[in-house]
Parts: structure tokens; sequence; C-alpha cells
């Protein structure tokens, strides 16, 4: 059975693999443009900036106070084969051939790992980022906190939601973490005669009680759930007044959490938190806008780390204030 500290583990490992925030419930139906928040290992939207006012998609909480939609200055593009068919494996997590014919063997070299299983090839569909995005985004702030207030039916602050700008889509996946203890466990898989999974079931494999899965299938209706989102790219604003918020050491401890026996619910994984903090500490705006894309691009070809905090200190990245106030970072070749 998943728990909140699954999704976590997972989305934390997972991240590394550069395609963006890993959801761990990745069947809920998603559109670049979204505006929403993460909870359970999903993405629940609250509205889209890309469609008016009245689109259904809009429903059930409507949209900000004197809404306008986005009009990007380049149309949203679609990428095939963003992703292969196949497994994508955090870097602890080995895959070997099994004793039976077809079958894999998943290993943990360390305490905690995930891995995913992509049946068809995804399709990535993106938002280019733009200054015009950013000036957008800052310009609507005080409209989409106005929006937060007035709804009694979430309790959500302005840091908690997320502007969705990138998404790979497929169809079946199959979601696994080591959860805790994870050398002293496998998973295997029997992929029958198909070596990339291309018939997920329940009863595909064996999975250890420090393990969990889920799967998600495509459900072939054609609506707006008809396929999976395994990775998501976002955008996420952070004010000054919440830096207060931050803990400093705060995923060095999360990575330390008994995530079986302490039946806490913990904030989801995000790697931008670690970004908009950053930048706070060491310029004086009052906002910070950040993205998965830009902890990507700062480690360029290096491997993600698992403190992207302490990467942060040491790396140093520029930032600066665009024209509308806020604290960026500054990518440099």
């Amino acid at each position: 059975m998943s728990t909140d500290n699954d999704a976590h583990v997972y989305a934390r490992e997972l991240f590394r693999a550069r395609y963006g925030l890993p959801l761990w419930e990745n069947d809920r139906g998603l559109l670049v443009g979204d505006v929403g928040y993460m909870r359970d290992g999903g993405f629940y939207r609250v509205f889209n900036i890309l469609r008016a006012q009245d689109d259904a998609i809009q429903m059930p909480y409507g949209v900000p106070p004197a809404f306008e939609p986005f009009h990007p200055p380049h149309p949203v593009q679609s990428f095939p084969a963003s992703i292969p068919a196949g497994r994508i494996c955090s870097p602890a997590v080995e895959a070997r051939p099994g004793v039976d014919p077809g079958s894999l063997v998943f290993t943990c070299t360390e305490d905690t790992g995930a891995f995913a299983v992509i049946t068809n090839e995804a399709t990535y569909h993106e938002l280019r980022p733009s200054a015009e995005l950013l000036h957008y985004v800052q310009a609507s702030l005080a409209s989409w906190i106005s929006m937060l207030e007035e709804c009694d039916t979430v309790d959500l602050d302005l840091e908690d939601l997320v502007l969705i700008v990138g998404t790979h889509e497929t169809s079946d996946t199959l979601t696994a973490v080591f959860a805790y203890e994870g050398t002293t466990s496998a998973i295997t898989l029997d992929s029958g005669s198909d070596a990339t999974y291309g018939c997920l079931t329940p009863s595909l494999g064996v999975f250890p009680s420090n393990c969990s899965h889920q799967l998600s299938h495509a459900d072939g209706t054609g609506r707006e759930n008809e396929h999976c989102f395994p990775f998501v790219q976002y955008y996420k604003v952070k004010r000054r007044h919440a830096l207060g918020e931050v803990d400093e050491g705060r995923e060095e401890e999360l990575d330390d959490i008994d995530i079986v026996d302490s039946g806490e619910l913990f904030k989801p994984y995000d790697p931008v938190v670690f970004v908009l903090d950053y930048i706070l500490k060491h310029l004086e705006a009052t906002i910070a806008i950040a993205s998965t894309l830009d902890v990507v691009a700062l480690c360029k070809s290096n491997e993600i780390p698992k403190n992207i905090q302490a990467f942060l200190e040491n790396r140093r990245p520029g930032i600066d204030v665009d024209a509308s106030g806020g604290g960026l970072i500054v990518h440099r070749d």
C-alpha cells in the first residue's frame, strides 16, 4: 500500500533522472498551463492559465479575480520520444535478468531507491519559458492570493501552487520504490514475452514488504485522464515573508526518517524549494521564482545530487532581479 512517504522517496530519487518531478500517482489528467498543487504523490489542478474563464477545465474552483488567460509568445510544442519505452532507475537501483525468461530483478545499493517502467515512449508537451511568462505570473500573484483566501474548499498558500510548463505523456506506467532498508530486498518483475513490460498487471512480480508500487493505466475512454504523466516540469514562487519557514538541513533530516513507522504526513518532495530559498537568502528580493528546469540546467551534465541545498551553496550560481522585481537564477555557459 502506498503512502505519502513512498511518494516522497520516489520523487526525490527519480528526480535525478533529469526528466522533471516524478509523480507517484500519475494517471490524473493534467495539462500544460495548469496551476495547482501536489498531494499524495499526484498533481491537482486549481485552474489553467492558457484556457478561457468559461472553459470546463476551470471547474470546480473557477479562476482568480480579473482573470485573463496567458497568450504565450510561442505556441505549446510537442516532442515525441522524449522518454523511450523501458525502465528508468535512480542511481542506486540496478536491474539484471532474472531466473525466469523475460524477468528482471531490481536491487538497491543504498537504503532507498526507485524506478519506473514506461510501457510506450513518452511525448513531451512544453510551454516554453519566457520573459513574458514570468511577467504574467508575477503580475497575477495578487489575484491568485485573493482566490486562495476566498476558497473554502481547499486550504492552500501561494507557496503551495505550482505552474506546469512541461509534461511527459505516455500510457501505462509502473512506479516502484525501495522505501527503506533497500539493500536487503529485491523486486522481481515478469514481463512475459515483452521486454518493455507492455502488459502490466497487478500480479506482475514480487514486492517485499519494504517496497511499494503503483500501476497507472490509460483508461481508453478518450477522457482527459486517458494517458499517464510520469514526469512534470513546473515553476513556483516564494515570498520573502515565507523564508522563515526554512529549516537548515531539512533535506538531510528527511533522508533519515523512518518512513514506515512514523505515520507522519510530510510535504511533497519539492526540489524547487531549495532554489527559492537560495535566491531569497542571497538576494534582496521580495519574491523568488524558480523551476525544476533551473535545477537540471545548473547540474548540466553532472548527476543531480540528493542534497540540492548543499549543492547550491557550493556552486553559488548567479542570481538577479528581473524587470518585475522577482529574484531569478542566472544561467551562464
